[in-house]
């Protein structure tokens, strides 16, 4: 996101000043991301340096230095974060003074804990099919918010029998995505029909709708001299498991031996530069840092993507990305972005399965919510009141 940039400057109190080397189209989006870009202050980056860490990089693992309504007061890693009201916020003081940030891997342990009223909010994880158990109940209520999350499903080209792109492709006529998204998420996702999430592209520009026959992927599944697939998800929302479940099923039918597994996104991290542990297939929902196609092309899909878990190489596509990217004229933009997502889908790596709403379940005395459209699994908790 800095790779451009040539100079900064403060000519005065209240402005910064970025100077780009040539055009970034996204750069805005990069400065609006909440994975984008920051200023720190350089007094506290002095005040809290050392050998070790010239950029007070252990001083931050465990405070802040910014400008918001809360500041982070205490951290147990792997437990929780508790933020407190910062006195000297510029802005009114939010309604909530402290706010405890619980991390509780089991699910079921967390829809437990709201309902005894040990939690006042779970921001995800809740199965759409429990969902109802809180909305005929007056002590609850749900929250549903647009968003840019995806999930996937990538294809390691590496390892066969994926090495083939006749057979990548076929995988995705054999997958039933509308009755499975259906099945698993009920009315809290839609079948993802761009190869970008929701928004990126104009409707119309760089689809994917491919017609379910799984009769291609039998006939080719026919001749495969190794049928046996790893397919893995990730174990960060309990729906993941499903799908997997079901993509497996169906390539099961179409010829294919498919064996299921979960992985820590963690565990997924290291995939883009360290091959082994690969499995054949990934599931996953993902969002990108922000919501211009090249944010999701360039982390997802791109060679030497920073999540473009299986090295794939569609050169041609990338390239179109970046003259987007590098491009001022928005018809200009967007025409090479599609272009680009025309060039991934035929290479038959990526599989979009659904658009993904946001759905939180809290005690029913909480207002004000507002919901942060590219951000995983958050809400403006400075806004939230009590009645």
């Amino acid at each position: 996101m800095v790779a451009e940039v040539a100079s900064i400057g403060t000519p005065d109190p209240l402005t910064f000043v970025v100077h780009l080397k040539k055009p970034v189209s996204a750069f805005l989006n990069y400065m609006a991301s909440p994975y984008g870009p920051k200023a720190i202050s350089p007094a506290a980056i002095k005040a809290h340096k050392t050998a070790k860490a010239p950029w007070a990089q252990t001083w931050l693992a465990n405070h802040d230095a910014g400008t918001g309504p809360y500041t982070l007061s205490s951290v147990v890693p792997g437990q929780s974060y508790v933020m407190t009201a910062y006195p000297k916020y510029w802005g009114p003081k939010p309604y909530y003074t402290t706010v405890d940030i619980s991390q509780i891997p089991s699910f079921s342990t967390q829809e437990l804990e709201l309902r005894s009223g040990t939690l006042n909010v779970i921001l995800h994880g809740v199965l759409p099919a429990d969902l109802s158990q809180f909305q005929n109940s007056s002590s609850f209520q749900i929250q549903r918010f647009p968003s840019i999350v995806r999930l996937n499903l990538w294809i390691n080209p590496h390892l066969a029998p994926f090495t083939n792109q006749a057979v990548r492709l076929a995988v995705a006529q054999a997958i039933n995505r509308q009755k499975i998204i259906s099945e698993v998420f009920h009315n809290t996702a839609t079948v993802a029909n761009q190869m970008y999430p929701m928004g990126a592209l104009p409707t119309g520009e760089g689809t994917f709708d491919p017609t379910f026959d799984p009769s291609k992927l039998k006939a080719l599944a026919a001749s495969l001299p190794s049928k046996h697939v790893d397919l893995a998800y990730t174990t960060d929302d309990p729906v993941n498991a499903q799908v997997a479940d079901l993509v497996a099923q169906d390539l099961d039918a179409a010829g294919l031996k498919v064996t299921t597994r979960g992985v820590t996104e963690a565990t997924t991290f290291a995939w883009p530069t360290h091959p082994a542990g690969r499995a054949d297939m990934l599931i996953l929902p993902a969002n990108p840092d922000d919501a211009d196609a090249s944010a999701w092309a360039t982390l997802f899909y791109a060679e030497g993507g920073g999540l473009s878990y299986f090295e794939p190489n569609v050169t041609a596509a990338d390239q179109q990305i970046n003259v987007g990217l590098h491009s001022v004229q928005k018809s200009t933009i967007l025409a090479h972005y599609a272009t680009a997502a025309n060039l991934y889908r035929e290479s038959g790596d990526f599989i979009p399965l659904a658009d993904e709403q946001e759905v939180a379940v809290a005690q029913s005395g909480i207002t004000g919510w507002s919901h942060d459209f590219s951000t995983l699994w958050t809400v403006r908790l400075w806004d939230l009141k009590a009645k």
